[in-house]
């Protein structure tokens, strides 16, 4: 009985709503004034309504299929998709555009380090970005340190070193790079221990004009 009376209480909700919004129609019409814009349905206002009227042919061919989504946050979201004829995998990431954080996605195009996942194409959306990336095969480092231990010493020197000069590489770039979110997540690891920088879109270009060159992103606790 709950239920049937909270369908109905739904459905009279919607359709009072429907009728405000007529009776605004109309009084814009009538006041001369422009016409409201007109609703846009849950679905024009999803990641996949908007990824379709993308330029991404990659997603859309008949060679590739989705896999799963590896990652869902409160503002990104991770796809994993596949080539089916050599089962290459590829990254599809989406960002949620956020008023005060800008990136820059065309410094990440040109970036090419052995120990960084590097960008293949992004896109701008209305309310959103989407970036193809190359898969960094592996586990990250978080989860291997949970479910192992701390790595030894050996090990964790070889990690260092990678990330090191992962850095350094960024750093030496003119201008310099600043990658705001290293943490263990965010560091892939092969069974060879061989290094993948991942997630590195929250970057930023230093200036010698700015007294602060960067503010507070990524993950708390974390560089």
């Amino acid at each position: 009985a709950l239920i049937a009376a909270g369908i109905a209480a739904i459905i009279i909700l919607d359709k009072y709503f429907k009728k405000i919004y007529e009776l605004n129609q109309i009084k814009a019409q009538l006041s001369g004034g422009k016409k409201a814009a007109p609703r846009r349905t849950p679905f024009e206002e999803s990641i996949e309504f908007e990824l379709y009227n993308m330029d991404f042919e990659e997603l859309f061919s008949d060679d590739v299929e989705i896999q799963n989504a590896i990652y869902t946050g409160p503002n990104s979201q991770i796809y994993v998709f596949q080539h089916k004829s050599d089962q290459k995998r590829f990254i599809l990431k989406v960002i949620e555009k956020q008023n005060g954080i800008q990136y820059n996605f065309d410094v990440l195009n040109s970036l090419d380090h052995p120990n960084i996942a590097p960008m293949v194409k992004w896109r701008e959306g209305e309310k959103y970005y989407f970036i193809v990336k190359a898969y960094a095969p592996g586990r990250d480092a978080y989860s291997l340190v949970k479910e192992n231990g701390p790595f030894n010493v050996t090990d964790a020197l070889k990690i260092i070193r990678q990330l090191c000069d992962a850095l350094s590489y960024l750093h030496h770039q003119d201008p310099p790079l600043i990658c705001r979110d290293v943490k263990p997540n965010n560091i892939v690891l092969d069974e060879a221990l061989t290094l993948s920088l991942i997630d590195i879109e929250t970057l930023r270009k230093t200036s010698d004009t700015r007294d602060s060159d960067t503010f507070i992103v990524g993950t708390k606790g974390y560089a």
